[in-house]
This record gives structure tokens, sequence and C-alpha cells, in this order.
């Protein structure tokens, strides 16, 4: 399978695939092996009807159908996992050549998450402070105990009681 990607934009891109003979055969196989169950033709259990007769008692519609539909999931989960792409929407797909069975090319044209460049961090500073000013870097153990007192007041209730 040959992906050839193309950026349309920042967080828009084009995938061109084109599936190779061999990939296109498996998908085959596993369409009719899927659509053998369904299938019922006198003289066979369901289920157990040979994969050429399958192929034969399927309207060449049906079949065609899911097998282009099997590949274009095959291959456009295939590509995004080749090409490292996280998409963030539903692809618009277009099939530009497809000769049934032997030869599937179709382009996807997807929106991703974007390059993402973090600033540098060190450079970032942050002023902190208070309802009464800025803090300073060193702290007295006089500041800490008038703010220490008013924190124990506010969050403790008294209970005064009497033991017998």
């Amino acid at each position: 399978m040959q992906v050839h990607k193309t950026r349309v934009s920042d967080t828009r891109i084009r995938l061109t695939l084109e599936a190779d003979q061999g990939l296109l055969e498996d998908t085959k196989h596993e369409v009719l092996l899927r659509l053998k169950r369904d299938v019922k033709i006198p003289g066979f259990r369901a289920g157990k009807v040979p994969l050429d007769l399958v192929e034969k008692n399927i309207s060449a519609q049906t079949l065609q159908s899911e097998f282009l539909d099997a590949a274009l999931n095959k291959m456009y989960g295939h590509a995004l996992g080749e090409q490292n792409v996280r998409p963030v929407s539903q692809p618009s797909v277009s099939i530009k050549k497809f000769v049934p069975f032997t030869t599937l090319e179709f382009e996807a044209e997807l929106d991703i998450i974007g390059e993402v460049e973090l600033p540098d961090y060190t450079k970032i500073t942050l002023t902190v402070g208070t309802w009464y000013g800025p803090i300073s870097g060193a702290v007295a153990a006089g500041e800490i105990y008038p703010d220490f007192i008013f924190i124990f007041r506010c969050s403790v209730d008294f209970c005064f009681f009497s033991n017998p």
C-alpha cells in the first residue's frame, strides 16, 4: 500500500492511498467469509457454502459495495497509524480509481490536531501576593503568629461544658 500525505493547511491534510494486490485479495476473502453466513444454497448447511459459490450467488453490486467499504476502512486505518496522524473529524473520501478486486486508489481529506509549540517555561514569572500586599521572600516569626491566631479563631468553635 502506498500512502502520500499532502498538507492543505496547518490543521488539514490530504492522504492519497493506493492499494496493492495482496491487500485487495485479503480484503475480498474477508468479505466473502463474512457474507458466507447469510447465503443459503440448497444442499449446503448455513455458513458451510464454498467461497466460489458464495461469490457466484451474491449480486455483484452487493459484493463490490461490501468490498469497497471494507477496503477503505482497512486502508484508512493503516494509513493513519503509518503516518502518525491524529484525526479530529471524519474524512471526506473521494475514489479516484476502482477496478473491482484489482485496483483501488482514493483520497481522504481530514482535519487533524495541529502542531503545538510550548513556550520556554523557565522565562515565565509569577507574582504572588495577599490582600494586604506582595509577599517578600523572608518571613519573620512575628508575621506568622497573628495570621495563625486569626485562622485558628475563625475555624474553631469553642464549646464550654462541665464534667460531672
